[in-house]
């Protein structure tokens, strides 16, 4: 089975859980390659017998000078916009978002990515992972939901 692991980050928290995830499922025997957004070709997609979706929750001015508060990572965007259209029939995606609750969208990249999944026709087979503020502190939380998609990807 080829797993995918995409990750979109600006600080470097979103790169953190993505390791850590990483290492959870390679101590549970699952092969994954772990790549950042902005360095993966849409073809891999295709090639994936699953895929692991993860960005932080950003906040940007559009060109017109407009707040956007609650959007995916720039990078991470780049991509879903250049697979817009097309179909994944029931590929399993997993999802994990960043992000503050003292903002008004905990967490909306998340909804983004289940979006995208929902879209594409993917399968989102467990309930998404949100991580709020700095993930060092959540390191338990990060490694069980990793140890259940693993034992999910294995059957």
């Amino acid at each position: 089975m080829r797993i995918l692991l995409l990750y979109a980050t600006n600080s470097g928290n979103t790169y953190y859980v993505a390791e850590r995830i990483a290492r959870a499922l390679r101590e549970d025997g699952v092969a994954l390659d772990m790549v950042s957004a902005g360095d993966v070709a849409p073809e891999l997609f295709a090639e994936s017998d699953a895929v692991i979706l993860g960005s932080c929750t950003w906040n940007r001015h559009t060109a017109t000078a407009k707040f956007e508060e609650g959007q995916l990572q720039d990078q991470m965007q780049k991509l879903v916009n250049a697979l817009k259209g097309r179909k994944f029939n029931n590929k399993k995606f997993a999802v994990f978002g960043l992000g503050d609750a003292n903002y008004m969208r905990f967490c909306a990249a998340a909804d983004h990515l289940e979006r995208f999944v929902k879209e594409t026709k993917g399968n989102l087979f467990l309930p998404s992972l949100r991580i709020d503020s700095f993930p060092q502190t959540q390191d338990a939380a990060i490694d069980a939901w990793a140890h259940q998609l693993a034992a999910l990807l294995k059957k």
